[in-house]
Parts: structure tokens; sequence; C-alpha cells
């Protein structure tokens, strides 16, 4: 929630403004998605070793290619934020939009509930 909150105010900021988000903003719109993402990870590590069940082939095939570019979002924005190179706002964009694709398929499959993420 936090990341999809900064990344929102960074694209409203650049679309009002300069183009790019600040360093500051950046680093900390990596650093909420890189958190969300771990939590993420951690529930589909559990549901593919079949912690929740028999898992479904198509579901850990989803879970495999949402966590893959989420991931490589994210790693984009970390790597350019601690480079202190400008970040633009479709690349925070991406990332956050990537993160929540996978938070809301998660939801959606029930491998993790919205209330857990908010805790």
């Amino acid at each position: 929630m936090v990341t999809k909150i900064l990344a929102l105010i960074c694209a409203l900021t650049l679309t009002t403004s300069v183009g790019a988000c600040s360093e500051v903003q950046a680093q900390k719109a990596a650093i909420s998605g890189e958190s969300l993402l771990a939590v993420l990870e951690k529930a589909s590590a559990q549901y593919i070793a079949g912690d929740f069940g028999t898992p479904d082939a198509q579901t850990v095939s989803n879970i495999k290619a949402y966590d893959a570019i989420a991931y490589a979002d994210i790693v984009k924005i970390r790597t350019a934020a601690q480079a202190g190179t400008t970040i633009s706002a479709a690349e925070t964009l991406a990332a956050t939009t990537a993160v929540t694709v996978f938070e809301d398929f998660l939801v959606s499959k029930k491998i993790i509930s919205a209330q857990e993420l908010s805790n």
C-alpha cells in the first residue's frame, strides 16, 4: 500500500513538474516495493511448496511470471536509486504496477489476504 501511495505521489508530482522522481522518492518507492515483494515472494514460496495444499500448475506458472517482472522492475529502480541516477515516473510506475499486479493475483487466488498485507 505504501508503495502504491509513493508511486502515485511521484507520478502526480511528475505530471505537474519536473518529469522524474527525486532520489529520495525513488529510494522510498524501491524500499517499499522491495518490502512488499519480499512478503509476496514468501507467500508464493509456501504455495509452491504445497504448504496450502496441492499447488495448481497454472497458478505456479503465473506466480513465477509475475514475480520475475516485479523483481526486475524493482531491481531497476533500486539500482538507479543507489547510483543516484534519475528515475523516470514511467519506471517507478512500472515497478509499482508490477508489484500491485502480483499482489492482486495472490489475493485473488487466496494465497495471501489483503488483511495480512495491511498488518
